[in-house]
């Protein structure tokens, strides 16, 4: 691993300074500890995103953690809910997305006069349905774990060597990918989503998803929790969150939290027709 991290070290120290897409997460924590290391503090630029798409809880421990760093940290508003394209949530959501972040980002980085701009994505993400990649490519960010072959496993495995924080933390992805695919994005539904995962996370569970059907909602869970989150007690404290913020029916998902299986199916760019997807979620 310590192999690894010269490479990356000497990676970012081709560059004179860098815009590091920050998001508190394991990727993105430790291309900005890594940039830090190698650049130095005024050399490097950490840029978040503050919209609804994210828990508040999520935004405030990430920017906690940009602190204890030392980096600086310039907030965002990408604009998603403003954006008529995004708010249809069509199959290919994550690319609009993407794309008016980074756009943002670019945007933050020109203003610090900071012409590279440096993104988390690595080879693990290349085994699954990432539309939101060829934003990445379209607007020149570079991706420094994806060109150096680093996977999920060895990016948690270097964060620990570092001692960092996010070394086990879950993944995360945006709270519109628990709202299925064509059905419509709010606010109101951001926001009742993150509500509800709120109470369950209060509760000590780390690895979960609250799937939003309008009035349905389906939990996903660790396996390991399933037992637990039936509990009379764990039940009794959830039911009432649940059903105050306008969810009549709460379901549990037998098998569990499971990563991509909410994806549409991988297919080639020029079958990527959206009447394929009817119904799926998109991360």
């Amino acid at each position: 691993m310590r192999s690894k991290l010269v490479l990356l070290l000497d990676y970012l120290s081709t560059y004179d300074k860098v815009t590091v897409a920050f998001s508190g997460g394991v990727d993105s924590t430790l291309l900005l500890a890594a940039a830090l290391r190698s650049l130095g503090r005024e050399n490097v630029l950490g840029v978040i995103s503050t919209s609804a798409l994210h828990p508040r809880r999520e935004t405030e421990e990430a920017e906690q953690l940009a602190a204890a760093l030392g980096a600086r940290l310039q907030r965002i508003d990408p604009g998603e809910l403003r954006n008529e394209a995004f708010l249809a949530n069509p199959p290919r959501r994550c690319y609009i997305c993407k794309s008016l972040l980074l756009t943002g980002i670019r945007q933050a980085a020109r203003a610090w006069n900071c012409t590279t701009i440096v993104e988390g994505s690595n080879t693990d993400d290349l085994k699954d349905y990432r539309p939101g990649l060829e934003a990445v490519r379209e607007l020149d960010i570079k991706s420094p774990f994806l060109e150096l072959g680093f996977g999920k496993a060895e990016i948690r495995k270097l964060s620990r060597q570092l001692e960092l924080p996010t070394w086990n933390k879950p993944a995360f992805a945006c709270l519109a990918s628990r709202i299925p695919c064509r059905s419509p994005i709010s606010r109101h539904r951001l926001n009742r989503i993150e509500q509800a995962e709120d109470a369950i996370h209060k509760l000590g569970f780390r690895q979960f998803r609250v799937r939003d059907f309008e009035t349905t909602c389906r939990i996903e869970i660790d396996p390991d929790d399933l037992p637990r989150i039936v509990e009379k007690g764990v039940r009794e404290e959830l039911i009432p969150i649940f059903k105050k913020i306008g969810y009549k029916i709460i379901t549990l998902d037998l098998e569990g939290y499971r990563t991509g299986t909410q994806n549409p199916p991988m297919i080639p760019d020029q079958e990527r027709d959206a009447t394929k997807r009817s119904g799926s979620f998109c991360e």
